[in-house]
């Protein structure tokens, strides 16, 4: 089994889920802010592709919240239909390469409905949203076989407040009960012996912002909690203030909120990820074996 796509992988990987039958933990993979276009032509969809292609068990994908804030934000400016049709024949086309095996399963989460302030909606607005646009991908997942996580039920159409024991303090990620009732419901439609492994936890996320350094310091092999010294925090506003100063050089003042494409619209480059990935080094005060790719993680 492998557990592959956006931010939500994190709670499987601080959490540890396990098969019953070797004890091995199940491999999970954060490959940044992922949408249904990336599958074409950008680094982490191309790097899903290949994780998925290389394994040969079960296949969980977590994928769509960002595609519900691209409906959003294209409401704004006029009629969705187009996006929404676009979406979904990328959708196919990736179903038909992923889930040609019988192993592909799409997992849905609930969708954080004030992460992100749209002037035009209203919190309720986005959470119709998010049920159209998972209702849609659920039919194109039917189409091709593709069993369907929505341990909730009705696509996560529900409050906020509905979740609140399920989530972590960012009101964004799964804690572990959220994380249980997900490995309930993947080893109901897997037909594997799940296990779900609570290990010690020092660290609870509050914010996006938190989550995200959690990630990348999770990617970078650091504990979360370095040498005892900086906390997870501080860590992550240096590192954010980091993305400020390189933007700043180039005359840019621009707001880096979790989903912030950095790489694909041109914002960073090589050069400048290069410097933060040192500068992270060196405020850590670590050698830090690093073999993550991460233009393919793309986004804050």
């Amino acid at each position: 089994m492998i557990i592959v796509g956006n931010s939500n992988v994190s709670s499987f990987r601080r959490i540890g889920v396990r098969l019953n039958d070797n004890g091995q933990q199940v491999p999970t993979h954060w490959v940044g802010a992922l949408m249904v276009e990336h599958f074409f032509g950008h680094p982490a969809g191309a790097k899903v592709l290949e994780l998925l292609g290389a394994h040969q068990g079960v296949k969980v994908l977590s994928l769509g919240t960002h595609d519900v804030y691209a409906v959003c934000t294209a409401l704004g400016k006029g009629d969705v239909t187009p996006l929404l049709q676009r979406m979904v024949d990328q959708f196919d086309q990736f179903l038909a390469i992923a889930a040609a095996d019988g192993k592909l399963v799409w997992m849905v989460v609930p969708q954080p409905l004030e992460l992100v302030d749209f002037e035009h909606l209203q919190p309720s607005d986005v959470l119709h949203i998010s049920m159209k646009v998972n209702n849609l991908l659920a039919s194109r997942c039917r189409e091709y076989g593709v069993a369907v996580i929505d341990p909730f039920g009705e696509l996560t159409g529900k409050r906020p407040e509905d979740f609140d024991s399920y989530l972590q303090r960012d009101k964004v990620h799964l804690n572990a009960l959220g994380a249980a009732a997900y490995a309930e419901a993947l080893a109901e439609i897997s037909g594997t012996d799940v296990q779900l492994v609570v290990g010690e936890q020092s660290f609870e996320p509050k914010n996006e912002l938190e989550s995200f350094v959690a990630l990348l310091l999770s990617d970078l092999g650091v504990p979360e909690q370095a040498g005892g010294n900086s906390s997870l925090p501080e860590l992550g506003a240096a590192i954010v203030d980091k993305v400020h100063e390189r933007l700043a050089a180039r005359g840019l003042d621009c707001p880096i909120a979790g989903d912030t494409e950095l790489v694909a619209s041109g914002l960073l480059d090589s050069l400048d990820l290069g410097e933060i990935y040192t500068f992270a080094v060196e405020l850590l005060d670590m050698d830090i074996d690093f073999d993550v790719d991460l233009k393919a993680l793309s986004s804050v």
